[in-house]
This record gives structure tokens, sequence and C-alpha cells, in this order.
């Protein structure tokens, strides 16, 4: 059985860039050109291309996107257009990357925003010490965007296997400030509204944006919230045996000892379920965030009684 392959496309821009690399622009015929390149490396390489696609839909999601580009484009906009293609196929192996002198430049300028964040139950709060907004305030607003809206816009910057939303919190987490500017440009200030724990009502606060550079290497993050994962799996029973409990954490179990211990993992909890005579398997992949094909058949094997590719 094969691993998924692992993937790295990056687009490269031809050409000399303008000395304001973010207002450079490129020739809409070229830039189709490109997507029609990237739909032949999927199509011929891929190894979970039609995973989540049939062929039909991954075409005519790389002809919409292609069909889209009327007119020329600055790197950022065709950035996005090429990751969400790569966001389709639901692989957390492949990714598309911006031109490293893009990044470095960027990186530079005051224009991102400045306040580390976290997410918690699909709400937006501030993670931070700074004197501008207090430490777990609820971040209701950014610049007139809801913050339920900019989780749903950032989090396909994160590219994660199937439908699994763990690896995406890193858009929020890890990101925030990186992915705001690839969705919504650079700004020099900042809007934002929150709610403050002692608060009845909303607070405005406007801020002058950062650069990149400082707001990766401050120290001002506060780990308002950490998931411990210091164990990839484990089974329990519950109600006496009636019920077999499994969490999995992740599925990239990469070396031969580490499959080796899941696939002996597996034959021993379902030797167990069976002695019991088990009637409830409860699978918990709430915190998984992907891994290898081969992993997740060696658990799905054990479910179905259809024979496996």
């Amino acid at each position: 059985m094969k691993n998924a392959a692992f993937i790295f496309l990056v687009i490269f821009f031809l050409g000399c860039f303008e000395k304001d690399i973010e207002r450079k622009t490129f020739n809409k015929n070229g830039l189709k050109d490109d997507v029609k390149i990237l739909k032949g490396i999927v199509a011929d390489m891929h190894a979970g291309a039609y995973a989540y696609n049939t062929p039909q839909e991954l075409n005519a999601t790389f002809d919409s996107v292609s069909n889209s580009i009327i007119d020329k484009l600055s790197v950022r906009d065709f950035y996005k257009k090429i990751d969400f293609l790569i966001d389709k196929l639901r692989c957390i192996h492949t990714a598309a990357y911006l031109p490293t002198d893009f990044y470095d430049t960027v990186s530079k300028k005051d224009q991102f925003f400045p306040v580390p964040v976290v997410l918690l139950n699909d709400k937006l709060y501030s993670n931070t010490i700074t004197n501008y907004i207090p430490l777990g305030a609820e971040i209701l607003y950014i610049n007139d965007y809801s913050a339920n809206y900019i989780i749903n816009q950032l989090k396909k910057y994160e590219h994660t296997d199937g439908y699994s939303n763990v690896a995406r919190n890193n858009a929020i987490d890890s990101y925030f400030a990186y992915n705001f500017y690839l969705e919504y440009g650079g700004f020099k200030k900042f809007k934002i509204q929150y709610m403050a724990d002692s608060s009845e009502t909303s607070i405005t606060e406007y801020l002058n944006a950062d650069n990149l550079e400082r707001i990766n290497t401050s120290d001002i993050y506060t780990a308002y919230s950490a998931i411990p994962k210091e164990v990839n799996y484990d089974m329990q029973m519950l109600n006496k045996g009636k019920t077999a409990l499994f969490y999995i954490r992740t599925f990239h179990l990469s070396s031969n000892n580490e499959k080796n211990a899941f696939y002996h993992f597996l034959e021993n909890s379902f030797a167990l379920i069976k002695r019991d005579d088990t009637k409830n398997v409860i699978i918990d992949c709430r915190e998984n965030g992907g891994g290898f094909y081969d992993m997740t058949f060696s658990f799905l094997s054990y479910l179905v009684n259809e024979t496996l590719p």
C-alpha cells in the first residue's frame, strides 16, 4: 500500500519584480497557463487527487478558477485563487507558497494585524498581555468584518486531510496576522471591537499596524489555551464493556516502529472488543490533524467487510 505522496507546489512568477512588489500584476493569459499547468500536475502526480473529488468535479473547479481570471492580477490575488484550488484537494501534504522575495518584502511593512489571537469554541479571543486589549477579551469585529466571518474566510489557508478542522485552527491561532493580510490586504490602522469579561457593552479601539517580523518574534504571547497531545491514540472501555471509545489524535505515523505499534494497538483493541462482545464503538477524531492513507485504511479494515485497495 502506497503512502500519500508529499507534493509541495510552489508558484513562481517569471520576470523581475517591480519596486512595489505588492502592486506588480501579471497578464491574464500567463496566469491561465499557470492554472492549466497546475491542473496537469495534480491530475498526473497527486496520489489523492480524486479522494474527495471526482475527475469531473476537479476539472470543473480548475476551469471555474481559470474563467474567473478576466484581467491582470497581483501576486496576492493570484495566490488566493491557487490556494483555493489546493484546499479543494483536502490534503495536508499539499501546499502552495508565495515567492520568497514577495514574503520577505511584505513582511517588513507595518501593515499586519498586531494582536495575537486564539480560537476557542468558534470565537476569537485576544491572546496578548499588551495594554491595548485585555487578555481573553472576545474580539467581535475587525475593520467592520465580524469575527465569525473572518474565521470562516481564513481557515481555508491552512490545509488538512479530509474534513478535519483541527489543522485549520492554526490559520487562526498561529498565522492570523499573515492570513488576514492574504485575505483582506494590508492596513495602516485596525478598528477592533471587543468585549472584555467585565463589560456589558463592546469597546472600540484603533491600533496601528505592525510588521510581521516583530509579530513573529514578539514576547507578548500568552498561552490562553493548550490541548495536550502527548499520546497519539488510546481506547477505553465504558459501561462495563458495552462501549469502546477510541481517541485517535493523529494518523501521521511515519516510521516502521510507529506503524507497527499502531497495528498492534488495533489488533489488541479489536480482539478485546470481540472477546467482550462489545456492541458500541465510538471513534473520536476531533483533535486529529490527518496523516497517511495506509494508517486510516488499517483502522477502517476492522470496521468494514469489503476488501480495501
